[in-house]
This record gives C-alpha cells, structure tokens and sequence, in this order.
C-alpha cells in the first residue's frame, strides 16, 4: 500500500522527468538556433553546479567555468562597477567561442561554439529569446 509520502514522492519524480525532458528540449531547440554550431553544451545549478541538460556534457568544464564566472562577478562588484548582466563570452583560439548565459538566478547555460559556423550577430540575437523561452519553462 502507497502512503501519501511515497504518492508525493512519486509524483515529484515524473515532475521532474518532464521537466527534465523539458530542459533536454531546450537545449536542442538551442542547437537548431545555433545552426550546429554547437559543440558542447551544459546547463547547470549556480548552487552546486549540478548539470540539468546537456549537449555533449564535460562535469570538469563545468566546475572550472562555474568557478571562473562566479570568481569574474564577485570581482567586479568588489570593484564597484555594475554586476554583470545575462551572459560572458570568452573568444577561444581556434575558432571558438566560451559562452556563459546566465538564465535566471540559480541557472546557467555554458557553451563551447564554432565561431566559423555563425556571427556574432546570429548569437547575440538569440540570447535574449533564450532567456524568454528558459523562463516559459522553468515557471
């Protein structure tokens, strides 16, 4: 027999399957966005650095780069400049792009990109859609 804990634990499990299978989505719809230029993608807890969906994930990248844009904000407002906004860009030898994008307060999206495979442009065009669309599922 069910108690009404393993119900509620139940039903929070298949919550967060979709909600899971929701962000996986989100993640492809951002790779079609970005014309395959996407080599690695993980989106990730601010708190713990739990990934959450992934593109070709790398767990080491993540805590690496979590550290950096964490270290990179703490920084600048120690130093009395206005916080960072939605995203940071770190332009890579050999074609390629570092982007963090900074969804709401406990998410953030972190991608290796082809540069050859698009324009800047065509990238600082779909960040705020981005952020539309994480916010669309994540409430």
């Amino acid at each position: 027999m069910l108690s009404f804990l393993d119900l509620n634990t139940n039903n929070t499990n298949i919550l967060n399957r979709l909600i899971m299978s929701e962000l996986d989505k989100f993640v492809i719809e951002f790779n079609k966005k970005l014309e395959d230029s996407l080599l690695s993608c993980d989106l990730w807890l601010t708190k713990d650095y739990t990934i959450v969906a992934s593109h070709n994930s790398n767990k080491t990248a993540v805590i690496t780069l979590g550290k950096l844009i964490m270290e990179l904000r703490s920084s600048i407002e120690k130093l009395g400049l206005p916080p960072v906004k939605n995203y940071q860009i770190i332009n890579l030898e050999m074609n390629t792009l570092l982007v963090a994008i900074s969804l709401d307060d406990d998410h953030i999206l972190s991608c290796v990109i082809d540069k050859s495979k698009i324009t800047y442009g065509m990238l600082f065009a779909i960040i705020p859609s981005l952020i539309a669309d994480f916010k669309k599922i994540n409430n």
